[in-house]
């Protein structure tokens, strides 16, 4: 957990130094960050936290998104954390000047951790490929800064999650 925000300065880094060029048809469009809830097919339900970086060449977007939610249990002694690394494509499409829908599809990593003190006190770990598929609808406050609302599955063998986030969105423009 304390490694994401570590990983996505480095991919922030990076990508900005290796697009600069100015030949390049690659630039770096935006960053993003959300909280919102989850739930799963184990998952009793909980938060999450998403941020993501995005490039852009023409129409196509390229993004790699990192995700870390847990259940929030109230009732029972059950802990569920997870964590998602992944490498999205996606397009943008403009409905009005201030509002516009981002889609996205990709591959990525997932990693679930469960402890349930209730029956064998063991630890489990899991780990899994995942097929994420997210979609942003967002309103543009300014010509660089939106808001909006940010829906999310994960499919993979571990647990399927869905979630949906608030998401707050600051693009860099070209």
């Amino acid at each position: 957990m304390k490694k994401i925000p570590l990983t996505l300065v480095f991919v922030i880094l990076f990508c900005s130094n290796f697009f600069a060029q100015e030949n390049s048809g690659f630039y770096f469009k935006s960053v993003s960050a959300g909280i919102g809830i989850v739930d799963g097919s184990k998952l009793s339900g909980g938060m999450n936290f998403n941020a993501d970086g995005t490039l852009a060449y023409n129409q196509n977007l390229f993004s790699l998104s990192l995700t870390s939610g847990s259940d929030l249990n109230l009732i029972g002694d059950a802990n569920r954390n997870f964590f998602t690394a992944d490498v999205l494509y996606g397009r943008e499409f403009s409905i009005t000047r201030v509002f516009k829908i981002e889609a996205h599809a990709g591959i990525g990593y997932f990693h679930e951790n469960y402890k349930n003190y209730e029956t064998d006190f063991q630890e489990k770990d899991e780990s899994s490929i995942g097929i994420p598929i997210k979609v942003k609808a967002l309103f543009y406050i300014t010509d660089h800064f939106a808001m909006g609302f940010n829906p999310n599955v994960n499919f993979n063998s571990v647990e399927t999650i869905y979630s949906g986030n608030l998401i707050f969105q600051y693009n860099f423009g070209k």
